[in-house]
């Protein structure tokens, strides 16, 4: 068995395997002499031999004359610090776990500012397949004309599919717009009590966009793929029950 190799295997440096050695075959030995034994020099020695003891596998003594001695301890030692490693590792998994998982499904937020920021929002959600959106066309057309014609338009060129809840007050602007860019594109509208919406939600891919439609302009985006599933299947509702 290579016993170098096993102990590079538990973690040692090869420095530290040296000396780890060298008191094995010399029951034990002064700093110095194990630095002269090894070729290791003596201001390094020190450091390995600290990190040797905090292994547990060599134990610091002080001889009759007052001179640090170093000895082996009995190579169980090896043994008893894995096991003593994994029992602390234990006792910490499920803290660990419980942070992993905080971590794994905590949103990404990525706030965007003034209408150059908002269009960005519109522009990421063309890499998707298909866009669920609550909102309003007219709202849209007031504030970037130009730019909504622009972003149908991408929607058809990238066979993008647009699930679109609009205000009651949209009904010309979405005709419009749609015989401009979409044939395939038939939104529902929201009851004409609700009014004109003043914001836009997008849904797609993992994504929550939250959007205001008016001063000050202001967009959010939510990253979490439990929040943008249980966000689609409220849309997908919503949108069975509306014209």
């Amino acid at each position: 068995m290579d016993i170098q190799q096993s102990l590079r295997d538990f973690g040692l440096k090869k420095s530290e395997i040296a000396v780890y050695v060298y008191l094995l075959e010399h029951d034990h030995a002064s700093p110095a002499q194990i630095a002269k034994g090894t070729g290791i020099l003596r201001t390094n020695c020190y450091h390995v031999l600290d990190a040797l003891t905090e292994h547990q596998l060599i134990r610091e003594e002080t001889s009759g004359t007052g001179r640090k001695m170093y000895f082996a301890n009995d190579p169980e030692s090896l043994l008893r610090s894995i096991q003593e490693k994994a029992v602390a590792i234990e006792r910490v998994i499920p803290d660990i776990r419980a942070m992993f998982a905080a971590t794994t499904n905590k949103p990404t937020i990525r706030f965007h500012d003034g209408k150059k920021e908002i269009q960005e929002i519109y522009r990421a959600s063309l890499d998707a397949s298909e866009i669920f959106a609550v909102g309003s066309t007219s709202r849209l057309q007031e504030v970037m004309p130009e730019f909504l014609s622009w972003y149908f338009v991408q929607l058809k060129k990238r066979h993008v599919t647009l699930h679109d809840i609009v205000s009651f007050s949209s009904r010309s602007t979405t005709r419009d717009v749609a015989q401009i860019a979409l044939r395939e594109y038939a939104p529902k509208f929201l009851p004409e009590k609700f009014g004109n919406l003043p914001t836009d939600i997008l849904v797609w891919d993992d994504n929550v966009a939250l959007i205001t439609l008016e001063e000050p302009y202001f967009g959010t985006v939510l990253k979490n793929a439990p929040l943008a599933q249980t966000m689609k299947m409220i849309f997908t509702l919503l949108g069975e029950r509306l014209v």
